[in-house]
């Protein structure tokens, strides 16, 4: 009934919840804690930095007094989470957002990934953003459900083991149990921001490198290689599920429930285990994708468009064909070849201004097909306005441009639609179901 001090009364909570010292079964007041029980000490307590003088520290003090041993191996201490301006969060001033409004519009995961990924776990003052919670919301769950999506879209409950025959799906399983070691590493040593990180790497590898890179193989004709890549990116989605549930145990259960069925939840499952990655292949693939950057910077100082093919592309590092096969086709040049320097080869040939111009008609109907939501299934006619050189341009490219785009039919002819100029030639293009 009454309560000597508010700090004792708390800080007996580890044995207290046990009900010692009144029932004294399990105990051993001059020993161990329980004989029995588990919980005592404590793998971590976390709290508030303001907790540091109270509850931290009287039950530090009780512990030792009556059993000679601290109630808890670990603290984590949280920091205290500060108004965009710096400012402490005040209802008087409202210089923060509501919070029903932060999760109608962004989930309450982001808010979440935003605080575990901050310096507030570290027992630091941070500072709240708005602008922060909206891109984690894009870049991770958003990135992830569109990963999603887009597998739900070619997946056919196939269920094949995950293979490592095509490079990137090599890569990608690498880079998945790298970062699992990361996180896993991390979280056993209490740094919670640490462990964040590698997760918001790897969703941006997943999709900017591997399923941007693996678009075609997931439609392919080559019924292995499209079936692989379809296990292979369940696979990844199920193990980053299971990685990603503390941190963001919604989307996490989401994703999960969509590529595995034995359980319920994600949160039902273990821990995923990390095996061990092909090194070799990360450090090839990081020097793959440094030289098509160091390519693409070099076409924009040149001010020549992507879409653009060039002859050759000269690089200094020795990589083997199925690297040199992603550079071609990244940085869009017809050979690459091994020099002292990189370089790229800039004469625009009558064939590659030809192939130009087709891809960027090619894009311009992908664009048409997105603006009237049709299926990758659905198929269009097209129709062409243009000059000869055009004509023959598009009956040059004719069966790859029908295959990609998905055409039944082309009519060449004046029509009232998008135009398209370039260089020596103009194209008015529409699409009709």
């Amino acid at each position: 009934e009454d309560v000597f001090d508010v700090w004792f009364d708390s800080a007996s909570m580890p044995y207290a919840q046990q009900n010692y010292p009144f029932q004294k079964d399990g105990f051993d007041p001059v020993g161990s804690f329980f004989k029995k029980s588990k919980g005592f000490p404590a793998d971590f307590i976390a709290e508030g930095l303001d907790q540091t003088r109270g509850w931290f520290y009287v039950m530090l003090v009780l512990g030792t007094a009556l059993f000679d041993k601290s109630p808890y191996k670990n603290v984590l201490v949280n920091g205290l989470v500060l108004a965009e301006d710096g400012k402490k969060m005040s209802k008087r001033l409202k210089n923060y957002p509501e919070m029903d409004y932060m999760i109608n519009k962004y989930g309450a995961d982001a808010i979440r990934l935003f605080l575990m990924n901050s310096a507030a776990v570290r027992a630091e003052d941070v500072a709240f953003s708005e602008k922060g919670v909206s891109e984690l919301q894009s870049k991770v769950m958003g990135r992830l459900r569109n990963v999603l999506s887009f597998w739900q879209m070619y997946e056919n409950s196939e269920k094949g083991k995950p293979r490592r025959k095509n490079i990137l799906d090599a890569w990608i399983i690498a880079r998945l149990d790298e970062t699992i070691k990361e996180v896993t590493e991390s979280l056993n040593g209490y740094e919670i921001d640490r462990g964040a990180r590698p997760i918001i790497d790897f969703i941006d590898d997943l999709s900017n490198w591997y399923v941007r890179r693996s678009r075609d193989r997931f439609k392919s004709d080559d019924k292995s290689d499209r079936e692989d890549s379809l296990a292979v990116t369940r696979f990844v989605l199920r193990e980053i599920s299971r990685l990603m549930a503390p941190y963001t145990p919604f989307v996490a259960d989401e994703v999960y429930r969509a590529v595995s069925d034995k359980f319920q939840s994600v949160h039902l499952e273990t821990w995923p285990k990390g095996k061990r990655f092909d090194k070799k292949v990360l450090k090839d693939m990081k020097t793959t994708r440094e030289i098509v950057s160091l390519g693409l910077m070099e076409r924009q100082k040149l001010n020549i468009k992507v879409k653009q093919p060039l002859k050759s592309l000269t690089i200094t590092e020795k990589l083997s064909k199925d690297y040199l096969e992603l550079i071609k086709d990244e940085v869009n040049v017809k050979e690459v070849l091994f020099g002292n320097e990189m370089s790229l080869d800039t004469e625009i040939t009558e064939d590659l201004k030809q192939e130009g111009d087709f891809r960027e008609l090619l894009r311009l109907v992908q664009s048409l097909r997105k603006d009237a939501n049709l299926n990758p299934e659905q198929k269009i006619t097209l129709f062409v306005g243009t000059n000869d050189t055009g004509e023959t341009t598009v009956k040059k490219f004719e069966s790859e441009l029908m295959k990609t785009a998905g055409i039944s039919k082309i009519s060449f002819g004046k029509n009232e639609g998008t135009e398209l100029s370039l260089e020596g030639v103009t194209f008015i293009v529409s699409i009709k179901k």
